[in-house]
């Protein structure tokens, strides 16, 4: 970061407009050792590593158009973790984009998506726990590509992937409009955010994707639409479009280093007004769709579509407060209401063996959300799969229909209820 300040990325900008109680745009990546945490080891390790991101030693300020980060030398504190997770930290008053947390043997990390995404949370996640082992007297062989402290700073990480990908050449993608199928279920009380994990074996999952001859994020997205499906029918609920916001990590695609955020999110769909779909009918769907969709040409067409909006003279002369008022109206209307759950596959999670044996569970938990009351995150960590519901309701129903429908497929899952 060359300069004192910066502005926030093409997707981030959305986002603090948008942050309320319910809505804190905060995701978290957390461990569980096998060994107790020591907070004065902890604290020392954020601070070596700070530097090594200095993207990320910021705070958030209001600009007359827009909120744009500005570098700060203010020490980022770690905190007992207390409460639930992804609910309590207001970064419009204190300004960091992101808190770590401990208790007994919990390190946690919350960031806000208004600064980097969830590739960008493991990078930064992977280097705390690298140091935090190194400062603990664990000799590590091979910290591989985790970042370190003291290392140069690669120029890409601080580019907007967005603007540097964006061609001007190329059709702009048409944004859908039409309200997809929403939950009905009771929401929680504010500051309330419940967790629940299922953990199996990746081996016996990747072997019931490999029979359907279909992709593991494919297969999660077929049993997600088979239990929305059955809950509509189950409950004679009126049908509307089942959509998935399924957000694709663009640094596949185009080679960037960039730790800001850089997805684009496609949205695979069944519509149950036409009828009830079968196994075999959702399967060949989304398998086309991710065929199609998770392409350069078309996800270059989405980041057209996001730059325009970006730049259009229209967006940009609006005044800060303004947009304020603005732009959660356009969020409920552009976004969530057109989607009826989210899922991200993280892949698969790797850190250097000496930590890995020190690590009793890993888990990653997405964002609450008002306007998809249910998301899921699913990756794969040593031997295991693990599947995460993050949830504004009190009612189950979705994650135990979930589980249920694994376990009829030949896939049992331990379930741990997290908060």
């Amino acid at each position: 970061m060359a300069t004192q300040w910066a502005k926030l990325d093409n997707a981030g900008k959305i986002y603090p407009a948008n942050i309320n109680l319910r809505n804190t745009t905060l995701f978290r990546i957390t461990v569980d050792l096998h060994t107790e945490v020591d907070p004065v080891v902890l604290q020392k390790a954020v601070d070596d590593i700070l530097p090594r991101f200095p993207y990320f030693h910021v705070k958030l300020k209001k600009g007359f158009f827009w909120y744009y980060f500005v570098k700060t030398d203010e020490q980022i504190r770690i905190q007992e973790d207390i409460y639930y997770p992804c609910t309590e930290w207001n970064f419009k008053k204190k300004g960091f984009m992101f808190n770590v947390k401990y208790k007994d043997r919990r390190i946690a990390v919350e960031f806000s998506h208004s600064m980097t995404d969830g590739t960008g949370g493991l990078e930064f996640f992977k280097a705390l726990l690298l140091q935090y082992h190194k400062l603990s007297g664990v000799s590590i062989a091979d910290s591989g590509n985790i970042k370190v402290p003291g290392e140069e700073i690669d120029p890409e990480e601080t580019t907007d992937g967005f603007k540097e990908f964006y061609d001007v050449h190329i059709p702009s993608r048409e944004r859908r409009t039409g309200k997809a199928f929403h939950l009905k279920f009771k929401p929680t009380d504010k500051g309330v955010y419940h967790v629940t994990t299922g953990i199996m074996d990746f081996n016996t999952i990747r072997t019931a994707a490999k029979e359907k001859n279909i992709n593991m994020t494919g297969l999660i997205c077929l049993f997600y639409f088979q239990v929305f499906q059955q809950l509509i029918f189950d409950r004679k609920a009126r049908p509307a479009p089942l959509v998935i916001n399924l957000p694709v990590n663009l640094r596949n695609i185009f080679s960037s280093r960039t730790m800001s955020n850089f997805f684009v999110s496609v949205t695979p769909t069944i519509d149950p007004r036409l009828g009830f779909f079968s196994e075999d009918d959702i399967k060949k769907h989304v398998d086309k769709y991710l065929s199609l969709e998770i392409d350069r040409r078309y996800v270059g067409k989405m980041i057209k579509r996001n730059i325009k909006i970006e730049q259009s003279i229209g967006i940009r002369i609006i005044p800060l407060f303004l947009k304020e008022i603005l732009l959660p109206i356009v969020y409920r209307v552009w976004g969530e209401r057109g989607y009826t759950s989210g899922l991200s596959n993280l892949g698969k999670i790797e850190f250097p063996p000496e930590i890995e044996k020190n690590i009793e569970t890993f888990n990653v938990i997405p964002p609450p959300s008002p306007g998809n009351i249910i998301k899921m995150i699913c990756f794969s960590f040593k031997n295991k799969f693990y599947i995460t519901f993050g949830s504004l309701t009190d009612d189950k129903t979705i994650e135990e229909n979930f589980f249920r429908l694994l376990r009829k497929n030949g896939i049992s899952a331990k379930i741990k209820i997290i908060s």
